[in-house]
């Protein structure tokens, strides 16, 4: 039999070599990245680590990989990259839920510190199954999961290792947290214990005005209005 894998998503690893000197830098400036409670997330809007200067490199490795992956994909050069937002999940027992980020075309996911035991797995899941014959079929009567008959894949994420996604994939982390936000963090010794990582989303702009009927026409094209 001849397999022609016709809808794969592309989900791609990368490593990055400057993992502990930019972790130490990270340590220096997480705290000025927490809210008056102590918290750090896309929900508290500390979504502008991308724009420290002192953790520059980290994002200019993302816009790397970013440029990688679409020419993997074979994607002409015709694309700026606009890194839109930025913010940190740090964890101990809370639980990533089960979402992806819609609003982006590529997302990424850098992993700062994971203490021992923490390495919970990340999960990539598509929201249909193409290949399901019939409903059920996948979970009651798969022998062996494999490329063509699963719907979710995972990783066990290590330190200093990014993962890049189209932004519409569907994830989630795996872990037996009660669901309750963790305790806030005060100092840096509140950090030890947890698990720490950087999401960051890529939107694609035209560098130039195209004529495209898809796709995003570039900044200089748009006129803003406000209420």
């Amino acid at each position: 039999m001849i397999t022609h894998p016709l809808f794969p998503t592309l989900v791609a690893e990368f490593h990055y070599d400057k993992k502990e000197d930019f972790k130490n830098r990270f340590f220096n400036r997480v705290l000025h990245h927490m809210d008056d409670h102590g918290y750090s997330m896309e929900t508290t809007g500390n979504v502008n680590i991308h724009l420290d200067d002192e953790l520059s490199d980290l994002f200019d490795f993302a816009a790397s990989n970013a440029f990688q992956y679409l020419k993997t994909m074979e994607v002409n050069d015709e694309f700026d990259l606009n890194l839109v937002k930025t913010w940190l999940n740090i964890i101990t027992e809370f639980h990533t839920p089960y979402h992806n980020h819609q609003d982006s075309h590529l997302s990424f996911v850098y992993y700062v510190q994971i203490p021992e035991g923490m390495d919970k797995p990340v999960n990539f899941a598509i929201h249909e199954k193409p290949n399901e014959l019939f409903h059920g079929m996948t979970n009651a009567n798969i022998v062996k999961w494999n490329m063509w008959n699963s719907p979710t894949w995972f990783f066990n994420p290590v330190e200093g290792q990014m993962f890049m996604f189209p932004g519409k994939l569907y994830h989630y982390t795996s872990g037996s947290g009660s669901g309750s936000p963790d305790m806030p963090v005060k100092t840096l010794d509140d950090l030890k214990p947890r698990r720490i990582s950087i999401a960051g989303d890529f939107v694609l702009t035209y560098k130039k005005r195209i004529g495209r009927a898809y796709g995003i026409m570039p900044v200089s094209n748009w006129k803003v209005y406000r209420q």
